[in-house]
């Protein structure tokens, strides 16, 4: 499209967000159980199907739960936990 074209055409509407009340809530039992569990640490160590080991500054989440820990020296762990 040429810029004289593209500056003559009429500009396109906004598009307009709708609420939507199709929108399931988070899974729980068994279904959340299954769902995938994401972690973010500064270092990470793993053995697929046994065990992880997550150091440094540390989030874990899964189906609405969020898990921090942040690392702050000497041995120090300060630790918060969030769940929608």
């Amino acid at each position: 499209m040429s810029a004289a074209l593209a500056a003559s055409a009429p500009p396109e509407a906004p598009l307009a967000l709708m609420p939507s009340t199709a929108l399931a809530p988070p899974p729980r039992g068994d279904a959340a159980r299954a769902r995938s569990v994401v972690v973010r640490a500064d270092r990470l160590r793993a053995r697929p199907e046994l065990d992880m080991v997550a150091e440094g500054n540390v989030e874990f989440r899964r189906s609405g739960t969020v898990i921090r820990a942040v690392y702050e020296g000497l041995g120090e762990v300060t630790a918060t936990f969030a769940s929608s």
